[in-house]
């Protein structure tokens, strides 16, 4: 365990680090976009209220200042699969597609790019890094899409003596992430044991908004 008289800090060695991915299959079509999409294994997209946004967009930055053309529900529970998200393409157009983990854009942790008359770009999602730990506390390293303000949209941190995250509310300790910057650190003060297994989830403003999660034993 780390000695709070020396100040000692450990980081772990070997983490197993998780995010939301989604991915476009084939070329846009006329009315919308097939999307591949992969979750958490406990997540229930249909249940938990998860949904695909559009913006029209002339770079792969969300305009979080401005409202979707496009909400779609996710149809299903399964926690991965393919859906289409319908909307009015036009290939001169750009256009962002995001997962969202609730019905506010504010959850949206991944998305992907489709430039004007070119096919659909590479996905970009949160990530959640190699956590660090001393007495009393755990550090982990958050970064989020371009310019999102995680503080504004609620986003938190939780901690499970578990190997993985949960939804049900009952993490060992949670803390807010209290930065407006899209990248930083986050910290959850819990005393941590020795040789045990531990979870950081990062969820996106709610218990069913895990969007990350980074999994590390202690020495």
């Amino acid at each position: 365990m780390p000695d709070e008289s020396s100040g000692e800090v450990f980081v772990s060695s070997a983490p197993t680090a998780q995010a939301i991915y989604m991915a476009a299959i084939g070329r846009p079509l006329p009315d919308g976009v097939n999307v591949n999409y992969a979750t958490f294994d406990r997540n229930e997209p249909k249940k938990f209220g998860n949904q695909f946004f559009v913006w029209e967009s002339a770079n792969s930055t969300v305009p979080w200042s401005r409202d979707p053309i496009a909400k779609v529900p996710l149809a299903t529970n399964s926690y991965s699969g393919t859906q289409k998200v319908g909307f009015d393409y036009e290939p001169q157009t750009g256009y962002i597609i995001g997962y969202g983990l609730s019905p506010d854009p504010g959850s949206v942790c991944a998305t992907f790019f489709i430039p004007p008359n070119a096919p659909p770009g590479d996905t970009m999602n949160l990530t959640v890094g190699s956590p660090v730990w001393g007495r009393g506390f755990v550090q982990i390293k958050y970064d989020a899409l371009a310019n999102y303000d995680p503080s504004a949209n609620c986003n938190f941190i939780g901690l499970w003596n578990a190997p993985q995250a949960s939804y049900d509310g009952k993490a060992l300790a949670t803390a807010p992430v209290p930065y407006s910057q899209s990248s930083g650190p986050a910290s959850i003060m819990y005393d941590i044991l020795a040789n045990t297994t531990y979870t950081v989830g990062y969820f996106m403003g709610g218990n069913t908004a895990l969007a990350g999660q980074v999994t590390f034993s202690t020495g």
